[in-house]
């Protein structure tokens, strides 16, 4: 017989995550910028989270990272991005994330 998590308990382990996540940031040309973020949620067993950042509105830049920060200010995820955008043109970014438990 199998045995699984309650789904009350696992509806509280997902809000607990979500309130962990703190700040993401991406990295153009060195300089790391922090975005605003406009929706996060569990959805099955993947992170998604939806990022603003408005400070990159006005210019032209190549992202290369982005990173996911918790409340205790521990990168708790990373990844290479090769996003080219136009100058006037917005940043939104989503990032999926799998919740997984690595064995």
């Amino acid at each position: 017989m199998a045995q699984f998590f309650s789904n009350g308990f696992m509806n509280r382990r997902r809000a607990q995550w979500l309130r962990a996540i703190h700040e993401v940031k991406v990295r153009s040309s060195g300089t790391w910028y922090t975005g605003e973020i406009q929706k996060k949620e569990v959805s099955g067993d993947t992170l998604i989270i939806n990022v603003v950042f408005s400070d990159l509105d006005a210019r032209s830049c190549h992202i290369d990272r982005s990173q996911i920060t918790d409340t205790y200010g521990e990168v708790i995820h990373e990844q290479t991005e090769n996003i080219q955008k136009a100058t006037g043109q917005g940043t939104m970014l989503q990032i999926k994330v799998p919740i997984k438990e690595i064995t």
